[in-house]
Formats: structure tokens, sequence, C-alpha cells
């Protein structure tokens, strides 16, 4: 079934010329501009639009109907039919023959081109799906795209890991002191012997005067909390 549907849409050729919604035109232009981060400025300057916008003016929009000779469409709904319900995109190539100008309108045209498979992927068994679609003004073909997608069955999930058991803090010369007081119920801060100055996290060496004589003093329990963190082991 899969290989017949295949067989009969890549003899079908192109589908119909589909139409966008809109001509091309400088607010949408301007909208991905600011969305790619792209602020070259001879596009608003010449009226035209960037090549890789070609796909967006023919976009079916939020909510999409596909037409009943779409090849892609048509070649999903068999593979979903056969349990292969998963897909991700493999590639993408597109060709840009000019710069497309404001106010021009576009119609795209698609096509079957190849269907293989089925294929054992680390993702699952699946078929790759190729599609090419030609954008025209009028006539004109302004730009084309390869497209192909691995429709798969997803392969079986691996029995869950054993959860592994929350790091220990790890004890060193520099925050014995500091752990040894919560044994005691102590909120120990380190001080330096030299200055007097307070820090935390513990360190090797004063980073007021440069003293390596770390000590500590015991909180009383008692002050304001300006902000603290609570770290939570995964799961």
């Amino acid at each position: 079934m899969i290989l017949e549907t295949a067989a009969r849409l890549m003899a079908a050729g192109l589908c119909a010329p589909r139409s966008g919604r809109d001509p091309v035109n400088l607010p949408m232009i301007n909208n991905w501009l600011e969305a790619m981060g792209d602020s070259n400025p001879r596009y608003a300057a010449e009226g035209a639009a960037p090549p890789a916008m070609a796909q967006v003016w023919t976009m079916r929009g939020l909510h999409p109907v596909s037409t009943p000779d779409d090849p892609l469409q048509a070649m999903v709904t068999v593979l979903d039919e056969a349990g292969f319900t998963s897909v991700v995109a493999t590639n993408c190539e597109q060709t840009y023959h000019r710069y497309l100008r404001v106010g021009e309108e576009l119609t795209v045209r698609s096509r079957l081109s190849e269907v293989v498979g089925p294929k054992k992927t680390a993702l699952g068994e699946g078929w790759f799906v190729t599609t090419e679609s030609t954008w025209f003004v009028g006539d004109e073909a302004v730009a084309t795209m390869l497209f192909r997608v691995l429709k798969y069955k997803p392969a079986p999930s691996s029995p869950p890991l054993v959860p592994g058991a929350p790091i220990r803090p790890v004890v060193n010369r520099d925050t014995s002191y500091f752990w040894d007081g919560t044994a005691l119920g102590e909120l120990r801060i380190q001080q330096c012997s030299s200055c007097g100055v307070l820090r935390h996290p513990p360190g090797p060496m004063c980073p007021s005067c440069g003293a390596a004589k770390p000590s500590y003093v015991v909180a009383e329990g008692a002050g304001t909390v300006y902000s603290y963190v609570v770290h939570h082991h995964p799961p």
C-alpha cells in the first residue's frame, strides 16, 4: 500500500498551484528581520525580501487546511495509517533564483520525488519521504526547496535507569570547619584571622588582605536573610 501510493503520487507530478495569503509585504519582512536579528538595511531601502523568506509567503497559517492533492500530506496520511505516526525533518535544501519584491504574489507547486523504506534508524523503523517545491511569480520560478522527513514507529523505550543517590557535599581542608559545625547544629562563617573580614563560600585566602589564616565565627541565628538558594537533587 505504501509503495503503491508513492508510485501513484510520483506519477501525478506537480500539484495544482497554491497561492499565498498575502503579497510580499514590508510589515512581514520587518517582523521576520526583527525575529532573526538581521539588520541589513537593503531590504527596506530596495523593497526586497530576504531570500530565506520564500516559504513564508505561502505558509497556510496557524490553522492550516491541506489541499486534496498535497503530495506530502497524502503520503503522511498513508504512513500514519500504517503505524508510522512519528515524524522528524532530516533535510531541507533551498535554492533562490532572485530577490522577491514588495507587491509580488507567489504560488507554490509541489511534487513527491522519492519514498524510501522501510529503514531501521536509531529513532525506530521508518520511511524517508522527499518532496520538491517550486515557488513562482506568474510563470517565473523564483525559488525551489527539497524537503525530506522521516516517518517512523518509535523504538521501544529503554527500561528506566536506577536513580542515583544525591551527591554528598565535598569536604576538604577549606570547608571541613563548616560541615563539622553543621554536625553540631552550628552555622559557621569563615573569618580572616588577620583583618576580620567575613566571607562565604569559604576559601583558602582572604580576598580582602590576602592572608592565608582563615578562622570562623558561629552565627547567632538571628538576622535578616536577603537571598538564599535551595539546591534540589534532580530526579
